[in-house]
């Protein structure tokens, strides 16, 4: 977690994405970004810097408390059992104005959320790079949303608002959709560059360890 040496303790911030759409998936993107939120939080305390949890949805929810004593992992994990993933997402930007004004000192910053149809999201993250965090984007999705097994006549219902939408799914429509998706990635990938954030993506499918080695041995990219 400690990419450069401070004689103050390192603040390191997990931001969980607690919306209802984080439900989504077997396992659950919640679920897996949750356990994600608890290895960054003990990495952290393994090396003396303070952790805290942030869950977002329609705002910033309260957050954990910080520590670095070895019996505050506990509590933290007490915080993560207690949380569910409901509710719509506001503005990320506005979330990001919110913590900002609860977190004084820059930090180190993990950011873990599917990505999808996040209002703000950039300019989010422009706001906490520009206040000299170092930001971490962990986008978490399910193998069913990046390869949808589906087929014939659809009824798909928005998680978040139960919104519906009834689709006649073709090979041809399945194959735009991947499309869409990969441009979506590239252009995700293109800012986060720009703006030297790091970035990882991680399918809920594939093998936990995988993410954290790549994550923590600098060679962050898609696991899945």
């Amino acid at each position: 977690v400690k990419k450069f040496h401070n004689e103050e303790d390192l603040s390191v911030s997990i931001l969980l994405d607690c919306s209802a759409s984080m439900q989504f998936g077997t396992p659950s993107k919640f679920d897996q970004a949750r356990k994600i939120a608890a290895a960054v939080a003990y990495i952290a305390m393994q090396h003396q810097d303070s952790a805290r949890f942030y869950c977002f949805a329609e705002s910033l929810h309260p957050d954990s408390e910080a520590g670095i004593r070895p019996g505050h992992i506990h509590r933290l994990m007490g915080f993560l059992e207690k949380r569910t993933a409901t509710g719509k997402r506001s503005s990320f930007s506005q979330t990001i104005q919110n913590f900002l004004a609860k977190t004084r000192r820059p930090g180190v910053v993990f950011l873990l959320t599917d990505a999808m149809g996040v209002e703000g999201l950039q300019e989010g993250l422009k706001r906490l790079s520009f206040r000299g965090f170092e930001v971490n984007l962990v986008q978490v999705l399910s193998a069913e949303e990046v390869q949808p097994d589906l087929a014939g006549l659809v009824d798909l219902i928005d998680a978040e608002d139960s919104s519906r939408i009834t689709l006649q799914i073709s090979q041809n429509l399945l194959t735009m959709y991947e499309e869409v998706l990969k441009e979506e990635f590239d252009d995700l990938r293109s800012f986060l560059n720009q703006h030297k954030i790091t970035y990882a993506r991680y399918l809920t499918n594939s093998p936990f360890e995988s993410l954290l080695l790549q994550m923590f041995q600098g060679n962050a990219g898609v696991v899945g």
